[in-house]
């Protein structure tokens, strides 16, 4: 028995899994769909006007790629940033519905930074319609950038029109030859951005309907199609500045939906399209084909004459057209400067109330549905004999509609599973019954062959008693067996639906939190990534802090090897100068009048020579070399006067080396002693005579004065004063300081600088760079 109910539980076990696995699919199913794109924006060149420029193209296209999901649809698009500047992408007239975060407009979104990506992620719930996408940051609309938007609507919607035979896009647009930049630098200055350059239609230029007007060489876009049938086609203004009037030469534009709502159909052969609005038409190619036909897009409210550049043309080309399309082109209206006619134009267009949208409509003529109740009021037959009381209960009616529609889908689709899991289950109870069937059989051969046995050992009891066991204990199980049918008929597959809802409940919520958890898993990721190119960016900048260290100290290295043989040269210029001085030669005696002549003289010298003005080069080699002769002493005799020269410091400066396993000290020797040198004076400067004397006796007498000599002057340093250096920490900083005071920072520098080299990021960044 024991065995019997272990089979059973074993069998109800298969049967959760697999009617689990079968609702979790279902489940899975009826998740709204994700549509995802992968957008690069990137400059390329191109020469939409016959001049090459460069635009913003997206994964190289220009314009962008469209956009096209379903209404409820969840929209992934993952924008990369190639540009050298932020970037945003807006997404005109979509409604983010808990998701504003997603719009891409600066203030709810944070800018791409250039070389990196951001995903966008939103769902286009309960809308439909036409839009277009662009960049909103730094005026980059004006060079690119831009692509069409489509939400369809779901295929359980009805649609006011017939389906088209195509489904056709154009954007159009003001264009300008100067780089969005520029536009932007005009702007900020106060000034107009001025005339166009001409219209884009889908990126490209006019086709060539007149020779003086638009140059040879220009790309334009041609729209194919077949005769007889009608397509809808998508128009957007995604220009910057300029109002333009859309027309397709002999062709009425039906006007059936703009941005998301469908409209009174109304004819029209042309029709004013402002800057960021979007429309859908309906044409019929109901011409007879005898040539292809203009596509016209040309500006509003400007002095035609002056703006026939600022025109875009397109071709509508048959696929029976028999020629090119010639001739002038179809006229705009004829109100160059009055407003009225496009603003009745505007107020002409009228909201199609009855039809359904992203929703079903209950005043829509195609649902006859005759179990919608409201109050004491039954909806039967045409939906249109009912008066709707109020807009709420129009509104309700048409959120219940919506739902009793999807719960009816939901319940079928529930109701063909249990059928076939019913099916299942009845299959595996008749496999049961085979099974307990065949098992009985062998069971019943086996005791035939015990009882076989106990005849042929009856002579031995304990075997005897060994077999009579045995045979009892498998007909029970035989009896079991035989039961089992009986036993799974009794099971109650109601208590394993209900347990198998239990069961799918319990794991939604658990994917719930995993789906948290996930979401928690991808921030702490992208937290991780951007410390990770931080400390990326921050050792590349270490480093190359280090390169430029190192080159700094090589070049203080051959400094120092300079400084050291000029060093060496002022030791050798200054025992030079130390030399001792040849003897002095006797002045002759001269008498007092002669004397004091030559005091005068000698005192006119001096002022002389202590007024010359000497260039700096002339003062040191002067200092240095006392036998050098300025130009006004080659004829004179010197006489040698003691002067002071620059300190010899002899002590240890310390140059400390910033590469990254050097901590090694140099020291440099810096003069530091006093020392004197005599300065070569010249001595006729204290004995030429006046000019009264010349040619007279001179007599020298014992009276006469001596030769006049200066004076030397000597300035020591100060022993007790101490000597400062400058060192440059890793930082940057510049520390001044003692001996000892720059030995106790450098190595406070050297620990800092092990911390953080010790780190594991910045070891394993260090040791790949």
């Amino acid at each position: 028995m024991a065995s019997s109910l272990t089979l059973v539980s074993c069998v109800s076990n298969i049967i959760v899994i697999t009617s689990f696995i079968t609702l979790f699919s279902i489940v899975t199913l009826a998740e709204d769909p994700t549509v995802s794109y992968e957008f690069e924006l990137s400059y390329i060149t191109a020469s939409p006007l016959g001049v090459p420029q460069q635009v913003i193209a997206i994964n190289g296209q220009f314009p962008g790629p469209t956009i096209n999901s379903t209404t409820n649809n969840n929209v992934v698009v993952n924008v990369r940033n190639k540009l050298d500047e932020n970037l945003l992408l807006t997404w005109a007239g979509i409604q983010q519905k808990r998701s504003s975060w997603q719009d891409g407009v600066l203030g709810t979104n944070c800018p791409i930074p250039p070389k990196w990506n951001w995903t966008y992620n939103f769902q286009v719930k309960d809308q439909i319609g036409s839009y277009f996408y662009f960049p909103s940051l730094n005026f980059q609309r004006a060079s690119g950038g831009f692509g069409s938007f489509i939400i369809n609507p779901r295929s359980v919607i009805s649609i006011p029109f017939d389906n088209p035979a195509g489904d056709i896009t154009i954007l159009i647009g003001d264009w300008y030859i100067r780089s969005h930049t520029a536009l932007r630098k005009t702007l900020d200055a106060g000034d107009d951005l001025g005339k166009p350059d001409g219209v884009l239609i889908n990126g490209k230029g006019p086709y060539r309907y007149n020779e003086t007007l638009v140059p040879d060489g220009i790309d334009h876009e041609t729209i194919n199609v077949k005769p007889g049938k009608t397509y809808r086609i998508r128009v957007s203004n995604v220009g910057v500045s300029t109002s333009l009037n859309f027309r397709i030469q002999n062709h009425n534009l039906l006007l059936a939906e703009t941005e998301g709502s469908y409209t009174v159909q109304q004819n029209y052969t042309s029709l004013d399209i402002h800057v960021g609005q979007s429309y859908s038409f309906l044409v019929s190619m109901d011409q007879n084909a005898s040539s292809d036909y203009y596509i016209v897009a040309s500006a509003r409210f400007v002095n035609t004459s002056t703006w026939q550049r600022v025109t875009g043309v397109g071709i509508l080309h048959y696929s029976n057209s028999k020629g090119k399309a010639s001739g002038p082109l179809p006229d705009p209206p004829q109100d160059q400067y009055d407003k009225t006619f496009s603003m009745n134009q505007a107020r002409s267009i009228r909201w199609n109330v009855s039809s359904s949208g992203a929703r079903p409509n209950p005043q829509d003529p195609s649902l006859k549905r005759s179990w919608l109740n409201l109050g004491n009021t039954t909806m039967s037959g045409s939906i249109t004999k009912w008066r709707m009381p109020t807009d709420r209960h129009l509104e309700a009616a048409a959120s219940y509609a919506d739902f009793r529609g999807s719960m009816e889908e939901k319940q079928a689709e529930l109701q063909t599973t249990f059928t076939s899991t019913d099916e299942k289950v009845s299959s595996l109870a008749t496999s049961l019954e085979k099974l307990a069937t065949d098992q009985g059989t062998n069971f019943t051969t086996i005791l035939q062959t015990l009882t076989n046995l106990q005849q042929e050992f009856k002579d031995d009891p304990i075997l005897v008693s060994k077999l009579l066991e045995f045979m009892d204990s498998h007909k029970a199980t035989s009896k079991a067996l035989s039961n089992l049918p009986d036993l799974f008929k009794g099971v109650d597959f109601q208590a394993i639906q209900t347990q198998q809802a239990s069961v799918l409940t319990t794991l939604q919520a658990q994917e719930s939190k995993i789906t948290q958890l996930s979401s928690g898993y991808e921030q702490l990721t992208t937290k991780h990534n951007e410390l990770v190119n931080c400390y990326t960016d921050k050792l590349a900048k270490l480093s190359e802090t280090q390169q430029a260290m190192s080159t700094d100290l090589s070049n203080l290295k051959t400094e120092t090897s300079e400084i050291k043989g000029m060093v060496s040269d002022i030791f050798k210029l200054l025992q030079h100068s130390q030399a001792p001085p040849p003897p002095a030669q006797t002045a002759p005696v001269q008498p007092p009048h002669i004397a004091s002549q030559s005091t005068d003289a000698s005192t006119e010298a001096q002022t002389s020579f202590e007024g010359e003005k000497l260039t700096p080069t002339q003062r040191l080699f002067q200092q240095l070399d006392p036998h050098r002769q300025t130009q006004n002493e080659s004829q004179a005799t010197t006489t040698s006067v003691p002067t002071l020269t620059a300190e010899i410091i002899t002590e240890a400066v310390p140059i400390r080396s910033f590469m990254p396993d050097s901590s090694t000290v140099l020291t440099t020797p810096i003069l530091t002693e006093a020392t004197t040198t005599t300065t070569d004076l010249l001595e006729s400067t204290f004995s030429t005579p006046s000019q009264d004397d010349r040619g007279k006796q001179i007599k020298v007498t014992e009276d006469s004065p001596p030769k006049l000599v200066r004076a030397t002057r000597e300035v020591r340093r100060d022993p007790d004063e101490p000597i400062l250096f400058e060192v440059t920490l890793h930082n940057g900083k510049v520390f001044r300081g003692t001996n000892e005071e720059v030995a106790a920072v450098l190595e406070e520098d050297d620990k800092l600088k092990n911390e953080l080299l010790s780190r594991p990021v910045i070891s394993e960044v260090a040791t790949s760079l």
